[in-house]
């Protein structure tokens, strides 16, 4: 049986950066928090707006990863806004650096992971909350598809009966909130990470490309139904109507979505276990 637990969208970074975070030693736990304690009251508020949270309330590492979608309206931080996603044709099977020519999620990690671990003197906060919320990102599907359709903000859902009391509308919404419902009580507490493999999970460009690929597999993928092919072809073609979504989808895709925090909570541990 499945159980609803937890909210995305904001919940969804806080839980990756978390499990990241307690599987560090606490000597880069302690780095972690004396660079936290350097973001401005003004961003720090800003979290806690995000968050729902009193505006003077303590900030955690966890909490600071939701500091990205806080600033999106800032004309400051406009310039960031092509950062959280990446378009891809709809004929493309493997990711490359084609469909990022300027600005988006999978280069911004690599800019500002470069820049969080060269930085030996003074490390910056700004860099280390950009990267940690861009490894959230590209683990989420939608955020690995297509510019028609928004990333699947345009692509509508319903629900069979017995799943009537979610409230997500969009194939996007539904991957990065309502499938998080049913993860597994507890999921924090009693997760621990798997063992991080330096071929697959360590920070280079081409594994940056490998985890977008990640991504953009279950986007494609016939079971995901957000988009289809016919034939032969690599096309993946948006639905016409709307795709409903019942419970073997949610039982199935729910177990994707944890596989996709813990790959990106494991991923970011093995970036920031390097930043003392």
């Amino acid at each position: 049986m499945i159980h609803p637990a937890l909210a995305f969208g904001n919940q969804g970074h806080r839980l990756i950066c978390q499990l990241a975070y307690q599987n560090l030693p606490l000597s880069t736990q302690h780095t972690l928090d004396v660079i936290i304690g350097q973001i401005p009251k003004y961003h720090q508020q800003r979290i806690n707006k995000q968050l729902r949270k009193p505006l003077d309330a303590n900030i955690s590492f966890a909490d600071s990863c939701v500091w990205p979608d806080s600033i999106k309206r800032l004309k400051s931080f406009k310039h960031h806004s092509r950062s959280h996603y990446v378009n891809v044709t709809r004929t493309l099977t493997q990711m490359n650096k084609a469909p990022c020519k300027k600005d988006c999620v999978t280069s911004a990690i690599y800019q500002h992971g470069v820049a969080l671990l060269n930085n030996t003197t003074n490390k910056s906060w700004q860099d280390l909350l950009f990267i940690s919320h861009y490894i959230g990102d590209v683990h989420q599907p939608m955020h690995v598809s297509y510019q028609s359709d928004l990333g699947g903000n345009k692509t509508p859902i319903t629900y069979s009966k017995a799943l009537r009391q979610l409230n997500c509308k969009t194939m996007h919404s539904l991957w990065d909130r309502c499938l998080l419902y049913y993860l597994p009580k507890q999921f924090v507490a009693t997760q621990p990470l798997n063992a991080a493999t330096a071929e697959f999970d360590s920070f280079s460009e081409k594994n940056i490309l490998s985890w977008a690929n990640q991504s953009l597999s279950i986007a494609r993928s016939p079971s995901t139904k957000y988009c289809y092919m016919v034939s032969t072809s690599s096309t993946c073609h948006p639905y016409n109507n709307s795709i409903i979504i019942d419970e073997h989808y949610i039982s199935r895709h729910s177990k994707t979505i944890q596989q996709q925090i813990e790959d990106a909570a494991r991923r970011l541990n093995l970036l920031l276990v390097h930043i003392e």
